[in-house]
């Protein structure tokens, strides 16, 4: 299927780039994510998701300003 799409030589440089920047990528965030501690680890676990679960009683978090 891929032997459909013909590039010149010069353009696989970008295509080889583009792979590796990803790829490194990737494996940053996930070295970073495993070497999280895990007080961390449940602290962000128990955030909240959605503003209207939040325990506060006010039912609009953001501030509104009386300006026209």
């Amino acid at each position: 299927m891929f032997k459909r799409i013909t590039y010149e030589e010069w353009a696989m440089v970008f295509v080889v780039i583009s792979f590796i920047l990803v790829t490194t990528a990737f494996v940053l965030s996930s070295i970073r994510v495993f070497l999280i501690p895990k007080t961390t680890r449940d602290h962000l676990a128990s955030l909240p998701l959605d503003l209207n679960d939040s325990a506060s009683s006010n039912d609009n978090p953001i501030p509104q300003s009386n300006q026209p």
